[in-house]
């Protein structure tokens, strides 16, 4: 019985998890684990370079020659977040401190992004935009139960459209167009219209609820 609800759970966090793009609205990373599964970046040894960088890797079709290469630039990261780890311990309640720490998180990842691009071709640039895509897409149906068929389907239709978002840069209006043109494609051409109901009436609720003014302080989460 305990293996069954343990495995009701693990279903649940993939279908709600979100797995975000090469602009600058899509630094996010995926919160638990990305729908997508893949063949990981292995360097020497085996090794594998895991979480976000990783699960892109099986969208972007490294070749050997970039492997070694992508994986070396995604361990830099991982040392030089892990140092800004231990200088967010010391700098706790320091605001000043806590700012700069996050100024120097961004340039950590945006220098990861810079030195990426620059090893990937341009259609592997394209499937990273389109993954990115995809990402988004399964957050926005994140209520509407896709089956793995539907998922498959969203996912091409992301990778499509990664030319045309990559193309945008850093216009944000153009970037927005394109991808509600694809979130409206998803919902009308993969959804059901059960589906489409429950996601449109999540962006009803989600829209309805009153935004924090800033300096407001975020509320507690009830103990269990």
């Amino acid at each position: 019985m305990k293996r069954i609800t343990m495995s009701v759970a693990v279903l649940a966090m993939l279908v709600m998890a979100a797995p975000s793009t090469i602009n600058a609205a899509d630094d996010a990373k995926p919160k638990k684990k990305a729908a997508a599964k893949g063949d990981k970046a292995k360097g020497k040894k085996g090794q594998q370079v895991k979480g976000y960088w990783g699960i892109v890797a099986s969208f972007i079709k490294l070749t050997d020659e970039q492997k070694p290469k992508y994986m070396e630039i995604v361990k830099a990261q991982g040392a030089a977040n892990k140092g800004l780890q231990e200088k967010a311990k010391a700098a706790k309640g320091d605001k000043d401190a806590q700012k700069k720490l996050r100024e120097e998180r961004a340039k950590i990842s945006a220098d990861t992004k810079a030195k990426i691009t620059a090893l990937l071709t341009d259609e592997q640039e394209d499937a990273l935009a389109g993954y990115n895509l995809y990402t988004q897409m399964m957050r926005a149906v994140s209520k509407a139960d896709v089956s793995d068929d539907q998922k498959a389907k969203i996912k091409d239709a992301s990778l499509a459209a990664g030319k045309s978002y990559r193309a945008a840069g850093k216009d944000k209006k153009v970037a927005a167009a394109a991808r509600n043109d694809l979130r409206s494609n998803v919902v009308k051409d993969i959804l059901t219209a059960d589906q489409r109901t429950k996601v449109q009436d999540a962006a009803k609720a989600k829209a309805s609820k009153p935004k924090p003014k800033k300096g407001d302080a975020k509320p507690k989460k009830p103990k269990a």
